[in-house]
């Protein structure tokens, strides 16, 4: 979501976070981010006017308590990679302030 940032309070003592893992979905090859008690998925997707976009899945609980934030972004990138640095950008900096 570009543009809008989660600023931490200066009152706030920063959050320590468990060392970032990162798996390999089978199914798309995209990296997932392991973050605490986060789960964050990076992805894209072709654009019907060429192009790649991106988005980002932000997985937290497990069983009937998980909770599964998907984020679809506006920009239009010129390749996957771009789109998935992006993603993978923004998924990390939402993790960071909550």
């Amino acid at each position: 979501m570009k543009g809008m940032h989660h600023p931490l309070s200066s009152q706030t003592a920063p959050r320590r976070f468990s060392p970032i893992k990162a798996h390999t979905s089978k199914d798309n090859m995209q990296k997932n981010i392991e973050v605490g008690r986060y789960l964050v998925s990076p992805m894209t997707s072709p654009h019907t006017e060429g192009g790649f976009r991106a988005s980002v899945s932000i997985r937290s609980g497990r069983g009937t308590g998980t909770t599964d934030r998907i984020m679809r972004f506006s920009p239009c990138f010129p390749n996957r990679q771009a789109a998935l640095r992006y993603a993978t950008a923004e998924g990390l900096s939402w993790v960071s302030c909550h």
